[in-house]
């Protein structure tokens, strides 16, 4: 199991790197994302989250995939915008459904993230941990393409202004609803 939460860390950290290195510039020429083709949306008390860029990573290995969405371009963003984000690590079995012995879901969602002063100016971070089942998530994953559906879902969030989530933060559900293949990227 410890593994696995290290693949997982890993996948996720390496996904995020590697759109945080590049995102909130001006610098369009070496955009990845124009084979993937994934939206979705994040529902939380009654206001919708869209997302459309999506960029991300598995491990064929463990059945792993992690990948991170943004409502808006990340590779075209200026110093002054904000953004919301959302992250996800899931395990699928080689039949396609989720693998729930494999381990738990990490799931991340980030509101009005500011380019210049990041989560720290976040309105609200939200978190569903390792520690949290799979209630209310069913996931298939097809070849490259993931659809990934959420209903009454458990996660914490933070108050405004906070970096993270902690295990005493309050908790509320959230809805979502994912489909599509991701840009997937090369982290080699």
């Amino acid at each position: 199991m410890k593994k696995y939460f290290e693949k997982v860390l890993m996948v996720m950290l390496a996904a995020f790197l590697s759109v945080s290195f590049t995102a909130c510039s001006d610098d369009d020429d070496d955009e990845p994302g124009k084979g993937g083709s994934m939206s979705g949306w994040v529902e939380i008390d009654g206001k919708k989250y869209d997302f459309k860029y999506f960029y991300g990573g598995k491990n064929d290995d463990g059945g792993e995939v992690s990948f991170t969405g943004f409502n808006k371009n990340p590779y075209s963003l200026k110093e002054s915008d904000n953004y919301n984000m959302t992250a996800f690590t899931m395990a699928f079995k080689s039949d396609g459904t989720l693998d729930s012995e494999y381990g738990n879901p990490t799931i991340n969602f980030e509101f009005e993230l500011n380019c210049n002063e990041s989560k720290e100016n976040a309105d609200m971070v939200m978190y569903c941990n390792h520690s949290t089942s799979y209630a209310g998530i069913t996931a298939t994953r097809s070849g490259d393409k993931l659809t990934i559906d959420g209903k009454n879902v458990e996660v914490r969030y933070s108050a405004k202004g906070a970096g993270g989530v902690n295990q005493n933060d309050p908790k509320t559900t959230v809805n979502f609803h994912f489909a599509g293949t991701p840009e997937w990227l090369d982290f080699d």
